[in-house]
């Protein structure tokens, strides 16, 4: 085995054990991310201060997974040719994608349980849920902005993975079916960024990045 080829080989072991680990986890996560509303609280502060370690750990953790998801992608785009303006264009919206994504979480994870902290033992809440909506719409933004990126890069490296043969065209045909599904759904406002449609998004995309995943570690592209 030639040395250049052997360095080929390591390289996407590390990226797609990297990627699989990482989707599994953010899977994970996903199920442990809190909700307001829930009963024993006298006040919407009270309650974001209550979960602000869950939720830190939730969203920080989820910081991270994205960052591997974009170590990883980038591999796929060096093993799929970047001089083709299709994986190109992938490789920059899913990096759009990472940095909206990390936005969202620091918004959602530690800028809200921070403002809280401010408001706890204020009688008149109106000024802090005034700043909650703005930041909820900040938070919504992003997310949006993000999964919108993650499907149309997911469809353009798709596109260049379905000419393929055997295994890698199986991972291009299911990016052809998620990459469109999350991005027409944000465009079409029915999918909806609650905890529930962002469980979704990621499942979805657990789904392709495993299959990805797999090519990687068997050098299937």
């Amino acid at each position: 085995m030639m040395p250049d080829q052997n360095n080929n080989n390591h390289a996407g072991l590390i990226a797609g054990g990297a990627l699989a680990a990482a989707a599994l986890g953010a899977i994970a996560l996903m199920t442990l991310h809190p909700t307001t509303g829930s009963p024993g609280h006298d006040s919407v502060a009270r309650e974001l201060i209550a979960e602000s370690t869950l939720n830190s750990f939730v969203h920080g953790g989820m910081i991270g997974f994205v960052l591997v998801f974009y170590f990883a992608l980038s591999a796929l785009s060096r093993r799929l040719n970047e001089s083709h303006s299709s994986v190109r264009a992938a490789q920059l919206l899913f990096g759009a994608a990472t940095i909206a994504m990390t936005g969202a979480a620091l918004v959602s994870g530690f800028i809200v349980p921070g403002l809280a902290e401010h408001y706890v033992d204020v009688a008149d809440d109106q000024v802090f849920r005034a700043q909650l909506l703005a930041l909820s719409e900040t938070n919504q933004t992003l997310a949006k902005a993000g999964s919108l990126f993650y499907g149309v890069a997911i469809l353009l490296w798709s596109i260049r993975l379905v000419v393929m043969s055997g295994l890698p065209r199986i991972a291009g045909f299911g990016g052809l079916f998620v990459g469109p599904v999350i991005a027409i759904g944000i465009l079409t406002g029915h999918l909806v960024l609650n905890v529930h449609g962002m469980g979704l998004v990621i499942v979805l995309m657990g789904v392709w990045f495993m299959l990805i995943a797999l090519q990687l570690i068997r050098g299937s592209v």
